[in-house]
């Protein structure tokens, strides 16, 4: 659910609610309540998920590939500030 966000209920329902499709109040809240917890506030990469989806490649180098090769943390651990993932 791309659009599911921890800005706050009413945008995540909305996401929700058009993915469900249903404008249930109650069925809402509970799918709202299942998931919140399910996505992190900031999207680290790991090292095993790139190793999992190397397993999965066609590409004859992928086997051999070292999955630090694939990612780079720095500009989530950047934009890991206060003002860009704390919402009220």
């Amino acid at each position: 659910m791309k659009n599911f966000s921890r800005k706050g209920a009413k945008n995540a329902k909305r996401a929700l609610s058009r993915y469900l499709v249903t404008n249930d109040n109650a069925i809402l809240e509970e799918a709202y309540q299942t998931f919140r917890g399910m996505f992190p506030r900031v999207p680290y990469v790991t090292e095993e998920m790139i190793k999992s989806s190397l397993v999965y490649s066609e590409h004859p180098k992928a086997a051999g590939a070292n999955p630090q090769d694939f990612f780079d943390q720095r500009y989530l651990k950047a934009a890991k500030q206060p003002s860009l993932t704390e919402h009220n």
